[in-house]
C-alpha cells in the first residue's frame, strides 16, 4: 500500500481505512474525503498496525472479511496495545447482522457496523460523530497544553504570578464552574487585596446578566450591597459589569465617589468599599462573563495587574468552554451507551421470541400428530381388532370391512405425509413451490374445506430457504383460517405484481375481534417472523364482510 502523503496538513484529522480490495478503499475514501481529513488506506491488518504505530487516528473503518488477518482479529490486536486501544472501530461488512455476529463484533471492540452496499449518508453521519468527538478531544488537549505552558512561565516571586498559578491549579482539578469560580474569586481577592468579588454571566432566557457567584472577605458587612447584587441587570444599563460586557474591555474605578452614575455605587460606598475593577471573561470574541472586584482601600491604576486579569480571563474562559465541551461529550457518550443497551435489549427480546416460536411450532406439530395421525391409527387398530374377532368366531369377512381398513390406512398415510411436509417441505427449487402450494390447497378441499388456488403463471424462486418460508406461511395461514376462523372457504393466490411476488390468503371465516394488525396470536407471530427473515412485508386486514386477508409481499425476488 502506498505511503501516506507527507504534505498532508498537520492539523488534519487522520482516518484509517482497512480493506483488502482497492476498489472498496477508493469508494470509502470518496465518501469521506474532505479538506480537514487525512485518509490512510491499508490493504491488510499488518499494514494497518504499522500505520497505527506511527500516527494517531480518530477512527478506523475495517472490513470484517479479509485474507490472513480478519477485521475481528485486527480489532483484538488493537485493543491489546496501549497506543491503539482507544481508536473507535466501525466494521464494514456484507454479512447479515445476526445476533452472534453482532456480539462477536462488539466483543472485538466495535462501536458500530456499516452494512454493504454502503449508504453514503450513513457512512458520513457515523464517521462525523467520531471525527467531532476526536476534534473536541484534541481541542481540549490543546487547551490543557496551553494552560500547562502558562503555568511553567509563572514566577513564584510575584503575587500576581502566584495568583495566576493558583487559579490554574484550581481550574485543572475542578469538576465544574460551580466549584471552580468561588475559589477563583477567593484566590484573586485574598492574594491581590480585594474584599468583594462577583462573577456575572448572561441569562439566556431573559437576556440579562446576573450575579452567578460571589465571594467576600469576612471583614466586609454589606447586606444591602449583596442584596442588590442578586437582581439581574439589563445589558444596556448603566452599571460596571454591563459596561464591560458591552465593550469587551476592562474598566478600573480608582475612586467610587467619582462614579455616581453607577446605581450600585452608593451601596458599595456605604459598605466601606473604595475602588473597583471589572474585566471580561471570554474566549476569542465570545463573551462568557464578567468578573468584578471591590476593595476597602483605594487602588491606583495598575497596568500589570490588568495584564494579569487578562490572563486570568483567558484561563477561566478556556475552562468554561472546556467544561461545556466535556458536558456535550458526556451527553454523546450517554446517548451511545443508551443505544447499545437498547440494541442489546432488542436482541435479547428477539432471541426469546424465536425460542417461543420454535417451542410453539413443536407443540403444533405434536398436536397435529396426536389429533390426526394417532387418531387414524387408533381407528385402524379398533377395526383390525373387530375383524380379528370375527375371524376367530368363524364369521365371513365382508369386502366393506376390508375397504374400511384400506380407507383408514390411506387417511393415515395422508396425515403422515402432511405432517412430514410441515416439518420439512422438501427441496423447493425452481417452480416447484407453486405445485406444492397447489397440492396444499387441494388437500384442504379433500378434507371438506373449499380451498381454491390461483397462480396464472410460473413463478421461480431460486433460494430453497425463501421458498420454504413462503410455503410455511401459506400452510400456517390456512391452518389458522380453518382452526381459529372456522372458515369453510379459502382463496390462495400466488402472483407477480409490479415486479414483486405476492402471496395472499383470503378466508370467509369469523375473523378477528378488533384491529387485525394488533392481533397477538402465536400463529401470526410465526408468519411475521418468517416474512421478516426473508425480507418480505406481512400485512393482516379484515375481509369484508367476514374473514381475514393475509398478504406476504417479497420485493427483492431471489
Amino acid at each position: 500500500m502506498m505511503n501516506p502523503n507527507k504534505k498532508k496538513n498537520a492539523n488534519q484529522i487522520k482516518i484509517l481505512l482497512v480493506d483488502d480490495l482497492q476498489d472498496n478503499l477508493l469508494a470509502l475514501e470518496g465518501l469521506l474525503k474532505r479538506d480537514d481529513l487525512a485518509i490512510f488506506k491499508a490493504k491488510s491488518g499488518t499494514e494497518a498496525l504499522e500505520f497505527m504505530m506511527r500516527d494517531e487516528f480518530a477512527l478506523a473503518l475495517i472490513d470484517v472479511q479479509m485474507p490472513g488477518m480478519s477485521g475481528f482479529e485486527l480489532a483484538e490486536l488493537m485493543r491489546g496495545a496501549k497506543k491503539t486501544r482507544s481508536i473507535p472501530i466501525i466494521f464494514v461488512t456484507a454479512t447479515d447482522q445476526d445476533q452472534g455476529f453482532l456480539f462477536k463484533g462488539y466483543e472485538s471492540g466495535a462501536v458500530d457496523f456499516l452494512l454493504k452496499p454502503l449508504d453514503s449518508h450513513m457512512v458520513r453521519s457515523k464517521a462525523n460523530i467520531f471525527i467531532e468527538i476526536y476534534r473536541q478531544k484534541r481541542e481540549l488537549e490543546n487547551q490543557l497544553e496551553t494552560i500547562t505552558n502558562m503555568l511553567e512561565q509563572l514566577s513564584q516571586s510575584s503575587a500576581k504570578r502566584e495568583t495566576e498559578f493558583l487559579i490554574s491549579q484550581i481550574l485543572a482539578v475542578a469538576p465544574g464552574t460551580a466549584k471552580a469560580l468561588p475559589k477563583v474569586l477567593q484566590s484573586i481577592g485574598e492574594n491581590l487585596g480585594w474584599a468583594v468579588g462577583n462573577f456575572w454571566m448572561l441569562d439566556t432566557d431573559s437576556h440579562q446578566i446576573r450575579c452567578d457567584q460571589t465571594w467576600f472577605s469576612p471583614s466586609v458587612k454589606a447586606p444591602e450591597f449583596f442584596a442588590i447584587n442578586q437582581k439581574p441587570l439589563l445589558l444596556q444599563g448603566v452599571e460596571l459589569p454591563c459596561e464591560v460586557w458591552e465593550s469587551g474591555k476592562p474598566r478600573w474605578i480608582i475612586d467610587l465617589a467619582q462614579s455616581p452614575h453607577f446605581s450600585r455605587i452608593p451601596h458599595a460606598m456605604k459598605a466601606g468599599l473604595k475602588s473597583a475593577v471589572a474585566f471580561p471573561i471570554c474566549l476569542g470574541k465570545k463573551m462568557l462573563g464578567v468578573m468584578e472586584f471591590f476593595s476597602i482601600e483605594s487602588k491606583s491604576f495598575d497596568k500589570e495587574l490588568l495584564q494579569t486579569f487578562d490572563t486570568i480571563g483567558g484561563q477561566v474562559g478556556q475552562f468554561i468552554v472546556r467544561k461545556e465541551a466535556e458536558e456535550r461529550l458526556q451527553i454523546i457518550f450517554e446517548e451511545m451507551e443508551m443505544r447499545v443497551q437498547e440494541r442489546t435489549a432488542e436482541l435479547l427480546k428477539s432471541n426469546k421470541e424465536i425460542l417461543e416460536i420454535t417451542h410453539t411450532e413443536q407443540r403444533c406439530f405434536g398436536a397435529q400428530l396426536h389429533d390426526g395421525l394417532c387418531q387414524d391409527l387408533a381407528g385402524i387398530m379398533m377395526v383390525m381388532k373387530s375383524l380379528t374377532q370375527k375371524k376367530e368366531r368363524g364369521k365371513h369377512l365382508d369386502v366393506a370391512d376390508l375397504k374400511k381398513v384400506s380407507d383408514l390406512l390411506n387417511g393415515a398415510a395422508s396425515q403422515a405425509r402432511d405432517t412430514a411436509r410441515g416439518l420439512y417441505p422438501g427441496e423447493l427449487e425452481g417452480n416447484s413451490l407453486m405445485y406444492m402450494l397447489e397440492e396444499l390447497t387441494a388437500n384442504q378441499t379433500l378434507s371438506g374445506v373449499s380451498c381454491r388456488f390461483y397462480c396464472p403463471e410460473p413463478i421461480l424462486i431460486s433460494k430453497n430457504d425463501v421458498a420454504t418460508h413462503i410455503y410455511k406461511i401459506a400452510q400456517e395461514g390456512i391452518v389458522n383460517a380453518i382452526k381459529h376462523g372456522k372458515a369453510k372457504e379459502i382463496d390462495v393466490s400466488f402472483i407477480r405484481n409490479n415486479g414483486n411476488i405476492v402471496l395472499t390468503i383470503k378466508d370467509a371465516g369469523t375473523g378477528f375481534v378488533g384491529d387485525p394488525q394488533n392481533a397477538k396470536g402465536i400463529g401470526l407471530k410465526i408468519m411475521k417472523n418468517r416474512a421478516h427473515i426473508i425480507g418480505a412485508s406481512f400485512q393482516v386486514e379484515p375481509n369484508i364482510p367476514h374473514g381475514v386477508i393475509l398478504t406476504c409481499i417479497l420485493k427483492n425476488i431471489p
